[in-house]
């Protein structure tokens, strides 16, 4: 049970990173007026997001050595898609009062 909770704590944490990251990326995409640009930024940022959790979810089971846990690592699954869904969110949200301003 405690192991649980330490991966879903360091999953939380690389998730918040990563998303820090993205987000400092889509702040600079707001600025151009191309719409191909700000949906590019998105998809790259999710992408990276991705790539970033998936090489953290492999260097937790190659260190873990069969000791892995899997409600850890889908509790991790599930955090990542309400990232997801809330940086999506939040960025649509962003580029709609951009173009109003």
């Amino acid at each position: 049970m405690e192991s649980d909770f330490n991966v879903l704590l360091a999953g939380n944490i690389v998730l918040f990173l990563a998303t820090v990251i993205s987000f400092i990326a889509y702040g600079k995409s707001l600025q151009s007026n191309n719409p191909h640009v700000f949906l590019k930024f998105i998809y790259a940022g999710i992408f990276s997001k991705m790539i970033v959790c998936l090489v953290a979810a492999m260097v937790y089971i190659f260190m873990a050595r069969g000791n892995v846990s899997k409600f850890g690592l889908f509790g991790c699954f599930v955090l990542y898609i309400i990232y997801t869904f809330v940086e999506v969110k939040i960025l649509t949200q962003l580029s709609k009062q951009q173009k109003n301003v």
